[in-house]
């Protein structure tokens, strides 16, 4: 658990100043500032693939078909995300969307067939629970 909990505490922090840069951003530049955000991002994700010495073209279809689709779907959702903080406050906008693991569970239980434990779904509902709190 060790090994999981210090890098998720740096995901939790990069995450968490996320969305306050990107109204930063998204209030000087516009819809501009997304793609700044991904050109930046592409550059990090490539540095790092060239020093893990990962392939440049994977050689399996359907896992390239599936990383295209993932890449429309974050695009399209950070492009909704955008425009959101910008007319709304980052607060509840954030609030409100933090709520996508329910639907990476609840998709994963649907369509991978994971299996879903009472915790799992408890933590669900208090999710919603919680959300529903703090986006007040």
């Amino acid at each position: 658990m060790s090994r999981t909990l210090a890098p998720a505490v740096v995901i939790l922090v990069l995450w968490g100043l996320w969305p306050l840069l990107a109204k930063v951003a998204v209030g000087r530049l516009g819809l501009q500032a997304l793609w700044w955000s991904y050109c930046s991002g592409l550059l990090v994700a490539g540095l790092f693939l060239f020093w893990a010495r990962e392939p440049v073209v994977p050689r399996d279809p359907i896992g390239l078909g599936a990383s295209l689709l993932s890449g429309v779907l974050v695009a399209g959702g950070s492009l909704l995300f955008y425009e959101l903080i910008r007319r709304h406050p980052a607060s509840v906008v954030t609030f409100l969307t933090a709520l996508y693991p329910v639907v990476s569970l609840l998709v994963g239980w649907v369509v991978l067939r994971e299996q879903l434990s009472g915790t799992q779904l408890a933590g669900m509902v208090l999710a919603v629970a919680a959300i529903a709190l703090l986006a007040r």
